[in-house]
């Protein structure tokens, strides 16, 4: 063999790196362990956090909408109408539109804020469905 061979030999030989070098590994294997624990509780609080406040949203439109626009019936099915209520003199009479509004501006207004909420809804669940997924994993 030559020389080269002798000093690649060597060079190339294996050695023991030692229990300092093995104790560090371990403790950045477990720092980047607790790492990654701590990101996924942080992540999946912020899911819940956003989820939270976009059901918030929904409901506070949606009751915004039915208090402005009566989307919804206000009397329950099946019981007698109640006495309609006659504003006080001077008080003007509510209609549940804005002026000027007029009755099929405020049905396709109605009909927008209805698909836009469905729209939000089947968001929301695709996101809710990934988010337990992830979960999961």
């Amino acid at each position: 063999m030559t020389p080269l061979d002798d000093e690649l030999r060597r060079a190339l030989a294996p050695e023991d790196p030692g229990p300092e070098f093995t104790r560090r590994v371990m403790a950045r294997v477990a720092r980047l362990d607790a790492d990654r624990r701590m990101s996924r509780r942080l992540a999946s609080r912020g899911r819940l956090v956003r989820g939270l406040a976009a059901a918030a949203l929904l409901l506070a439109a949606g009751s915004w909408a039915q208090w402005r626009f009566g989307l919804w019936p206000s009397q329950p099915a099946g019981e007698p109408p109640a006495a309609p209520v006659v504003p006080a003199a001077g008080v003007p009479e509510l209609t549940g539109l804005p002026p000027g509004m007029s009755r099929e501006d405020g049905a396709r207004l109605k009909e927008e804020l209805i698909r836009a909420l469905r729209l939000a809804s089947r968001k929301m669940n695709a996101a809710r469905e990934r988010a337990v997924e992830r979960a999961r994993t």
